[in-house]
């Protein structure tokens, strides 16, 4: 193999070791953050939707 295609190759295979490094390193983030974001957004929900306290209805005509 020649120079040049050793270099090519080396380079070549140093990018996609960053693709997958960065997906590898992003994937535990994205998944804490999902987790985080649906269990604010469940308990949001189930506060609006929890019938615990009666809400006072507006004076209507």
């Amino acid at each position: 193999m020649s120079t040049a295609a050793i270099s090519a190759g080396f380079a070549a295979g140093m990018a996609g070791g960053a693709v997958v490094g960065g997906l590898v390193a992003g994937l535990p983030g994205a998944l804490v953050g999902a987790g985080i974001g649906g269990f604010a957004g469940a308990t949001t929900n189930f506060k609006l939707c929890s019938p615990r306290k009666p809400q006072p209805k507006p004076p209507g005509p």
